[in-house]
């Protein structure tokens, strides 16, 4: 069985989205779930627990930074699994989503309104 934890705390600078296990097929109406309730407002996604992001799992991630930027916020991925980077690194996804190593550097991120909307999204 897959599961997919999300926990979402508001902070002064962000809001942060801490996400652990499998984004894929099983899980992906509860991460929707989650992230729907995220504020329209800068997020930091912190990503280091992600064992598995599939395509749909991506989707939905892509969804929220759309959404995000259209009202003029960021979304910055925190600390990316391995997994996570190998697939923004094949879908050739890693400038259209910011990455920083911590959390800590992803709240202090320069990148404030350079957010990219993914074309069809």
């Amino acid at each position: 069985m897959t599961s997919l934890v999300v926990d979402i705390v508001p902070t002064p600078a962000a809001t942060l989205v801490t996400v652990f296990g499998e984004a894929d097929l099983a899980t992906v109406a509860h991460f929707r779930e989650c992230l729907s309730t995220v504020p329209d407002r800068d997020t930091v996604m912190e990503m280091s627990g992600v064992t598995l992001l599939s395509a749909v799992g991506l989707r939905v991630v892509l969804d929220l930074q759309n959404r995000l930027a259209a009202v003029g916020a960021r979304l910055v991925l925190a600390a990316p699994s391995h997994q996570v980077r190998r697939v923004l690194a094949v879908t050739e996804l890693e400038t259209r989503l910011p990455t920083e190593p911590t959390v800590a550097d992803a709240l202090d991120s320069p990148a404030a309104g350079t957010t990219n909307a993914v074309p069809g999204g």
